[in-house]
């Protein structure tokens, strides 16, 4: 009957399963939160018709080496926190019709950033998203060689972009405000990095300690490939505190 469900009314929780798929591909509307978390089985989720969560997406430890499919191609809201942490062999693209969401924007060894996947395998495809009411997250993945968040404007607190392999473009050129520090680091194959419009970091004042310089800093930005462009972003960055 699962099939032909359209909207939950509270909580869709699949976790500690022997699930191996969750597929609903009529749902597109969950009240409250979405949990997928420790289904040691799970090789697919499809949810391409899920348009808006109520509450926080989680999914973590899900640990099949066969999770090769995750679709949430439809997904433009999630009203609480979106946390993708611990799914270490997992392959997808994105969120590609992500716009807005309401606290952290966090993603975590999914897929672990060692794994030598290839960029149709790797995340990279948020190229909706606006605004992000917390912080952003993105670290230790194995990432799609471009991080695509071009239409992003504001993130409300931290912004932090940390040792995600693969990862050679970081698209963030309409950014302009994040209300705490903003830390971009240890991603060893960057080399492009855009964040042309940004005019304001750690508006709220946050405090911070900059791994590379051992400093309280804003703005911490080292360990990268970006070479002679290292100087100008960091100086633009620096400028907007």
């Amino acid at each position: 009957y699962g099939s032909s469900i359209e909207v939950v009314m509270g909580d869709l929780l699949a976790s500690g399963s022997d699930l191996a798929s969750l597929s609903l591909p009529s749902l597109w509307n969950v009240t409250g939160g979405v949990t997928i978390s420790s289904n040691d089985d799970l090789t697919e989720v499809s949810l391409p018709a899920l348009e808006v969560i109520g509450g926080d997406l989680y999914v973590y430890n899900n640990q099949n080496n066969d999770f090769t499919s995750f679709n949430m191609s439809a997904l433009r809201r999630v009203d609480g926190y979106v946390n993708i942490y611990h799914n270490v062999y997992m392959r997808w693209q994105g969120l590609p019709a992500l716009e807005e969401v309401g606290g952290d924007f966090q993603i975590r060894y999914s897929p672990y950033y060692r794994n030598n996947y290839d960029d149709d395998e790797s995340p990279g495809d948020f190229g909706s998203l606006r605004s992000i009411g917390g912080g952003l997250e993105v670290e230790y993945n194995r990432m799609s060689s471009t991080l695509d968040m071009s239409q992003l404007e504001t993130v409300g607190e931290q912004l932090e972009i940390v040792q995600n392999d693969g990862l050679t473009d970081v698209q963030l050129p309409l950014l302009n405000s994040t209300g705490a520090y903003l830390k971009i680091y240890d991603n060893e194959a960057l080399s492009s990095l855009d964040i042309s419009s940004l005019s304001a970091v750690n508006s709220e004042g946050w405090s911070s300690t900059c791994s590379g310089s051992g400093n309280t800093e804003d703005v911490c930005i080292y360990d990268n490939d970006l070479e002679s462009s290292r100087t100008s972003v960091q100086a633009l960055a620096a400028s907007a505190i």
